[in-house]
């Protein structure tokens, strides 16, 4: 018996290794962003959609995330998905610094208008942040 358990989770842990090696890494995901947004309808909806909702928050969060002493000052780059309900989903960002963190924890709280469709059902973006002291 112990050894049908063992089996049993060799089989999970394998099947686990397999799945997260099939997810795109953090740069195919920020090139896949970038070149979506490229198309006109994209930068359509981040011009006249996106920033307008988003731009504020994300203001905010940036005031808020870099006064305490400790607040890393290193630029940074964030990928997410936004989905058809207008969440942000799937955030990453590069590099891990605690400003970065604090930035995205914000990102979270964002609802934005539907994005224009794309072809996995998420609209994936890239928002690339340079901090000035």
């Amino acid at each position: 018996m112990k050894t049908y358990y063992t089996t049993v989770l060799m089989l999970m842990l394998a099947t686990a290794i397999v799945h997260a090696n099939e997810l795109p890494k953090f740069a195919e995901r920020v090139a896949t962003a970038k070149d979506i947004e490229l198309q006109e309808p994209t930068q359509q909806y981040l011009q006249n959609a996106f920033y307008p909702v988003a731009g504020p928050v994300m203001s905010k969060a940036m005031r808020d995330c870099t006064n305490s002493q400790d607040a890393n000052t290193k630029g940074f780059v964030i990928v997410a998905d936004i989905t058809q309900e207008g969440s942000l989903t799937r955030i990453d960002f590069e590099p891990k610094t605690n400003t970065a963190e604090c930035f995205t924890r914000a990102l979270v709280e964002v609802h934005v208008p539907m994005p224009p469709t794309c072809s996995s059902g998420a609209l994936p973006i890239v928002i690339e942040m340079e901090i000035t002291p």
